[in-house]
């Protein structure tokens, strides 16, 4: 299935990605990063890349466009800002999933025979968190970084 990349205008309520594979692998050989596999897996990527984007930041502003597939383009700004493109593509670019499957309780503590070993308690939830492309979206973010937004009932 050919990856629908979103033009700006939220007229496309289909869009799934902020970048094209073309653009993304310009990007990626531009600051050195790998973005390789077949076309199939590169489009799968940048998906998972924008629904990452789309998941874990409250954005300033709203949607432009009520039909609209993804949370960009919005109110506080026509298109696409560079610096959401840029982070789909340095999603896109990393290596194994976006999001970690999380036990429900941490091991701290584990004895094998006389030696034992304490681990510190996993951070974020023990998610994983990406500051590069915290920083790239933080300007567009409520709050400057990644929040949930709160809406009173």
């Amino acid at each position: 299935m050919a990856l629908i990349v979103e033009d700006g205008t939220g007229s496309n309520p289909s869009a799934e990605s902020y970048i094209s594979v073309a653009d993304c692998t310009t990007y990626a050989a531009a600051h050195n990063l790998v973005f390789t596999g077949s076309e199939s897996e590169q489009e799968a990527r940048l998906r998972r890349a924008t629904q990452y984007l789309d998941a874990e930041y409250a954005y300033k502003g709203e949607q432009l466009t009520a039909s609209q597939a993804l949370a960009w383009p919005r109110t506080v700004m026509a298109g696409i800002p560079r610096e959401i493109v840029s982070a789909c593509c340095e999603l896109a670019c990393k290596s194994g999933d976006l999001w970690a499957d999380v036990e429900a309780s941490a091991v701290i503590e584990k004895t094998i025979g006389p030696i034992t070993k304490k681990y510190a308690a996993p951070a974020n939830g023990g998610q994983k968190r990406f500051a590069g492309v915290d920083a790239l979206v933080k300007r567009w973010t409520v709050g400057g970084g990644a929040t949930i937004k709160l809406v009173r009932a």
